[in-house]
């Protein structure tokens, strides 16, 4: 969010609604989740890279060592390391980082990832998450499994993300709300729902059997 744009919102008291922002109250968007305050409310987002993680293992009860491929000038893609490190701590499983600058690299980085490689986990990332179908070929060509905290191409084999069309009905209610007389500042922050996606085409493409308490 503009926090200009906010301000001004503020001073003329129009209500304003944020959809998955991660930590609003950090930030300095609210005051407490369940009181807001001011103008501004919505709907926060959440760390989905520990379940993610965790399904992850899951699908691979033989997984030992994970492969990261990040930009470390994507500040978004660092913010995020220290919560897959704890995840794969918990679940006794190696990371293994690879800086990379460009969807090339990280290309180059997966065709030449070591062979006891288990799977590639994918961090929000501004440099390589709008081209990522372009790694998740790749994955698929060297038959390693790919999972994310966050939505990307079809082809990655396991999702665990927030779910934006939810986001979406959450908010259109909060706005009928508003439009109904209530107040933003006294209108609790939502927490988005979150959902699980397994390709079974890319399972199959690279030889995993989906375990049935997935």
């Amino acid at each position: 969010m503009d926090f200009r744009a906010g301000e001004l919102a503020n001073e003329r008291q129009i209500p304003v609604l944020f959809g998955s922002s991660p930590r609003p109250v950090e930030a300095g968007l609210i005051e407490s989740i369940s009181y807001p305050g001011g103008n501004l409310t919505g709907v926060q987002g959440l760390d989905t890279t520990p379940k993610a993680m965790e399904f992850l293992k899951d699908i691979l009860p033989g997984m030992n060592k994970v492969f990261i491929p990040y930009n470390p000038d994507d500040l978004v893609s660092v913010d995020y390391l220290p919560g897959v490190k704890n995840a794969a701590a918990q679940l006794g499983v190696e990371l293994v980082f690879q800086e990379i600058h460009s969807v090339e690299e990280g290309i180059t980085a997966i065709e030449n990832m070591e062979e006891d490689v288990d799977a590639i986990y994918m961090l929000p990332s501004s440099t390589l998450n709008n081209r990522n179908n372009e790694l998740s070929r790749v994955a698929i060509k060297r038959k390693i499994p790919m999972g994310t905290g966050i939505p990307l191409d079809e082809d990655v084999l396991v999702t665990f993300c927030g779910d934006f069309f939810d986001v979406g009905m959450k908010l259109s209610r909060m706005v009928k709300d508003i439009f109904g007389g209530k107040k933003p500042a006294d209108m609790p922050v939502e927490t988005v729902g979150t959902k699980l996606t397994i390709n079974l085409k890319t399972a199959e493409a690279i030889g995993i059997q989906i375990p049935e308490i997935v």
